[in-house]
């Protein structure tokens, strides 16, 4: 049983009015139109707005839990406290707490205050004299909620970023990082739920809150069945096991994905609420509606209906966050591949072999599920240095390759003046920036390429805009700085003469050119690259 909001808020008064608050915590209530500031309600508690005595522009939250049980145990609840206040010391992304207060009050039939005892430590006989309600005081910091319901009952999502897939990630690893460091001090927290998660506008991070029924497990399993229907793990909510261990926050945490994936709504439900038919023991979890195929296929392990079957340790969680936002990076880098380099796919990993000496016994041959997380980080700064060797490769190539091409151009009287030259690294430099991005690079893609086909009517046929097109259409991250830096010397050279050495190279013909620069492309391949690099290739290639 707990109290309403009117009888609280009478106590609230009459504290305030006494000074209680600034005395014993050092903070007051913030008031707004002369009444209390709320900022949120759960079951058996309420959330204020507080503020520090000494500078009123600093909030703090206040979180009251009333309780008219006698018999709980206020020590466990300190501990708890303090858990969480260690928690968010080791961890950005866990909600820090600031101090806290235990008190009872016994009431009149008028609400109004008759006794008030402050819980100092267990066989304290001023506190155990008399019986009243307990309440426990949390001040912590300020943050935003993610979601709320407005008077009709419709949960609303208050922080728009997180319509978009990019945000969401950042939102999972954020997330992430405060379940490792509950799960690594082998806690559980046990009501992972997206009113448990709040957004730090000051570090731009966000946070895992509310640790109130927190258990430690040590290398034992959980037992009492605590859990937010609709969140909560099979194994918990229908009674199938007498414990459960961390993949049940596992479980929690990939609904508040799918959640966000799917407009709000829980699996094979139509809105906020849950279908009983998610804790079917033959459900097959339906794709969200916003999710890639690889987000789906995590969404899915996290959140199989076996315990045993589901993603196990939240490090395998991050490692394959990773492993979807990196994709995009690996991708650019493929175009650098050699011949002799196959790309094997297990449960959508990409895993580099050799097609020929391959070991029989060397973590490629191993299916992905079968790894250890060792042997997957391994296997992922393995390729991670394959793309980098690949990639600074079709660099050095490139480079020299496009700059000799561009130099040995026979060029009409005035062309170099036309202001649609100045354009092209201009353009070629804002198009690598909104790739690095991530932002607006498919739109400007096409409308360059548009741009480009212009020149083509405007000025007629140039190697100049054939060699650029070619570059734009195959999109690779490498080969668009290549020809950024090696347009810009071009115009340079062509305008400063600076480089004496190079002005040579005006007087070769096309033809000559390309034989030229197909001559430095075979030694810098030969004699430079393998000479600098191929010792380190050849060892990730290997390992």
């Amino acid at each position: 049983m707990s109290l309403n909001q009117e009888t609280l808020e009478k106590i609230l008064q009459q504290l305030d009015k006494s000074s209680f608050f600034e005395k014993n915590l050092q903070y007051k209530l913030h008031k707004k139109d002369s009444a209390f500031s709320l900022l949120g309600k759960g079951a058996s508690s309420y959330v204020y707005d507080i503020v520090d005595k000494d500078d009123e522009n600093k909030h703090y939250a206040l979180k009251i839990i009333s309780n008219f049980e006698e018999a709980q145990n206020n020590e466990a609840i300190k501990r708890c406290i303090q858990t969480q206040y260690n928690f968010s010391v080791q961890s950005e992304n866990i909600v820090r707490i600031i101090t806290h207060l235990i008190i009872k009050v016994s009431l009149s039939e008028k609400d109004k205050i008759n006794k008030l005892a402050i819980y100092k430590y267990e066989d304290d006989e001023e506190y155990n004299s008399f019986k009243g309600i307990t309440f426990t005081m949390i001040i912590m910091e300020k943050l935003d909620k993610l979601i709320s319901r407005d008077r009709y009952g419709n949960v609303l999502l208050l922080k728009d970023n997180l319509k978009k897939p990019e945000s969401i990630l950042k939102f999972a690893l954020d997330v992430s990082k405060a379940i490792y460091a509950i799960h690594m001090n082998n806690y559980l927290h046990r009501d992972i739920k997206l009113e448990n998660i709040f957004w730090d506008n000051n570090s731009e991070t966000y946070k895992l809150g509310d640790l109130g029924v927190i258990s430690y497990i040590g290398e034992d399993n959980a037992q009492t069945r605590i859990f937010t229907n609709g969140y909560g793990a099979p194994e918990i909510e229908r009674r199938l096991r007498e414990s459960y261990n961390t993949s049940a926050d596992i479980y929690s945490f990939g609904i508040v994905l799918y959640l966000l994936f799917n407009d709000l709504k829980f699996p094979a439900s139509d809105g906020y609420y849950v279908n009983p038919v998610q804790y079917d023991n033959d459900f097959i979890m339906p794709a969200p509606i916003n999710a890639s195929f690889e987000i789906a296929g995590l969404i899915r392990k996290m959140t199989n209906f076996n315990p045993d079957m589901r993603i196990q340790s939240i490090e395998e969680v991050i490692f394959q966050l990773n492993s979807i936002i990196n994709k995009s990076y690996k991708e650019d880098f493929k175009i650098g591949f050699s011949e002799d380099i196959e790309t094997v796919y297990c449960d959508d990993i990409p895993l580099k072999k050799h097609i020929e000496g391959e070991k029989e016994n060397s973590i490629e041959n191993k299916k992905w599920d079968d790894m250890t997380y060792e042997e997957k980080l391994q296997e992922k700064i393995s390729n991670d240095k394959i793309y980098f060797w690949q990639g600074l490769e079709l660099f050095l190539i490139s480079l020299p390759v496009l700059f000799t091409l561009y130099m040995s151009l026979s060029l009409k009287d005035g062309f170099m003046y036309d202001w649609k030259i100045w354009v092209l690294p201009i353009a070629f430099f804002a198009e690598i920036v909104f790739k690095f991005k991530n932002i607006f690079f498919r739109p400007f893609s096409f409308l360059f390429m548009a741009f480009l086909l212009f020149c083509f009517y405007d000025m007629g046929f140039s190697i100049i805009f054939l060699v650029c097109l070619i570059v734009n259409i195959l999109g690779s991250k490498i080969l668009i700085l290549a020809n950024t830096i090696a347009l810009t010397g071009w115009i340079f050279q062509y305008f400063t003469g600076y480089f004496s050495f190079l002005n040579s190279m005006k007087e070769l013909n096309i033809i000559t050119g390309l034989l030229f620069a197909t001559f430095i492309l075979v030694v810098i391949r030969v004699f430079i690259i393998e000479q600098l690099f191929g010792d380190n290739k050849n060892e990730h290639l290997d390992t």
